[in-house]
């Protein structure tokens, strides 16, 4: 087991004496022993733990609830309960305030060490899968293009990214499925078997299409779009849904377009270049063939 922070709250001075023991023995750090409510928001305030033990009833105008609500309203922190009240009530006010578990006094050293050990490892949990969150929200957010999935109808189910950018159309056009992705295809660049390729999205496992197109925007502008699409499968191999990819390369096609028409005017530059220098030649040879027949001894200089 990890070790952890942990605060104990409790006004019966044995019981938190007797906690200390228990969670040092199961390797914890114990970062405060505090007796009211009012301390112990103070002490998480000062050193946030990863697990707070609160009793519930505890000596002053507030109680643990109260204390865990405020605590918790500001703070990720876990919280399981100390007490030796298991009426409904308070339960169900205990239970409002999200705590990972009770303790019900008197309990066993073992039931206290699995409880915390429990809510350790849900928290961490937490923890992993906000982080992971995060960076895919940052994913999400910093690419540059538009990604999709959609069910194997073709019917969308995310779209995320730069829809109104790169196509012209507002998000919920693409996102209620009102326009198609590949509806704005340009017709001179839709797959001609089409459908079989949609076929296959639908029915082939880890089937993938990637593919440089043109699509027409709202405004009827022309743009370069590469799209990556394949289908996810579940653990028997059956497809279940399609996802994708879709990045502007217009510049990129702008670029190569114009690289294309340098080197080509180059090109013709050169044999035109090359042609004028072997007509001359000929044309020298032609006038110095001309003037032997004439009698002349020196050759005419044909300027070019």
């Amino acid at each position: 087991m990890e070790k952890a922070k942990i605060i104990i709250v409790e006004d019966d001075r044995l019981m938190a004496e007797c906690l200390e023991q228990f969670l040092l023995s199961f390797g914890h750090e114990v970062s405060g022993m505090v007796s009211s409510a009012e301390d112990a928001i103070k002490a998480v305030k000062e050193n946030v733990p990863d697990l707070i033990l609160m009793d519930i009833v505890l000596d002053g105008k507030m109680d643990g609830i109260e204390a865990a609500d405020k605590i918790c309203s500001e703070d990720d922190v876990t919280v399981v309960y100390i007490t030796a009240y298991s009426d409904g009530e308070r339960l169900e006010r205990a239970r409002k305030t999200g705590p990972f578990g009770y303790v019900i006094k008197p309990f066993e050293k073992r039931e206290l060490e699995v409880v915390i050990a429990a809510a350790l490892y849900k928290k961490r949990g937490e923890m992993y899968l906000k982080d992971i969150e995060k960076r895919c929200s940052f994913c999400l957010e910093s690419f540059r293009g538009i990604i999709f999935r959609s069910d194997l109808n073709f019917m969308p189910i995310f779209v995320h990214g730069q829809i109104e950018e790169i196509t012209g159309f507002k998000d919920n056009d693409i996102v209620s499925g009102s326009i198609n992705l590949e509806e704005i295809i340009h017709p001179e660049e839709r797959i001609i078997n089409s459908a079989e390729t949609m076929e296959k999205l639908r029915t082939v496992p880890n089937f993938s299409i990637e593919k440089e197109c043109r699509i027409i925007c709202q405004d009827k502008q022309v743009r370069w779009v590469k799209k990556f699409v394949q289908n996810v499968c579940d653990d028997s191999g059956k497809p279940i849904f399609i996802q994708g990819i879709v990045c502007d390369i217009t510049k990129r096609k702008n670029v190569e377009e114009l690289h294309s028409k340098v080197l080509n005017d180059l090109k013709n530059f050169v044999n035109m270049t090359v042609g004028r220098e072997n007509r001359m030649i000929e044309l020298k040879k032609e006038v110095n063939m001309l003037s032997m027949k004439l009698g002349r001894e020196e050759p005419y200089e044909i300027i070019s």
